[in-house]
């Protein structure tokens, strides 16, 4: 029946042929950060399942850090075969300044083989991407499509660099990969 749609129907979306969907919405507390792979290259800051008002997602800051950090939170590979199109979206919040968090995109990332993300090669996608601009401000990050990728495994993503203090340590939340 096309006569009514709920309240979460999009009209410009529509889907051909076979659908893969990845999400992660943090939602299910029991999960935390399972579904995604942590992994730290400097300091003691790393990605953590955090809520506020019933709302979860992963959060990074490393204002109370002991030095200098690097965390990335890597979403295990994903396999685009069979695919019209895909495309990768995210919700971030922000809060402070410093540091930085880039999004980047790996096809070689095997994390059975090695979790250290050092062990692939990485293209930096960040500019793709809309990003919060403080003050706690909720903001979808649009739309990067992953056409080029079809028919190929991909991994995607954030690196966050901070360090102690302020002004160097911004405060990242990501939801619903």
């Amino acid at each position: 029946d096309f006569t009514s749609f709920d309240a979460n129907y999009d009209q410009d979306i529509r889907n051909f042929g076979p659908v893969v969907n990845w999400l992660e919405d943090f939602e299910n507390t029991a999960d935390s950060l399972s579904n995604v792979i942590v992994y730290n290259t400097a300091g003691d800051a790393a990605w953590t399942y955090d809520d506020f008002s019933g709302n979860h997602f992963a959060e990074i800051n490393a204002f109370s850090a002991m030095s200098a950090s690097e965390s990335w939170m890597i979403i295990p590979p994903v396999l685009l075969t069979g695919l019209d199109s895909a495309y990768f979206s995210f919700s971030n919040t922000k809060n402070f300044s410093g540091g930085s968090l880039d999004i980047l995109i790996s096809t070689d990332y095997d994390p059975d083989n090695s979790l250290d993300p050092s062990s692939a090669s990485w293209d930096t996608i960040t500019a793709n991407f809309a990003f919060s601009s403080g003050g706690y401000q909720d903001t979808n990050s649009g739309r990067f499509s992953l056409d080029g990728y079809l028919e190929q495994q991909v991994s995607l993503a954030f690196f966050y660099q901070g360090a102690p203090g302020g002004g160097n340590a911004t405060l990242w939340q990501i939801d619903d990969l």
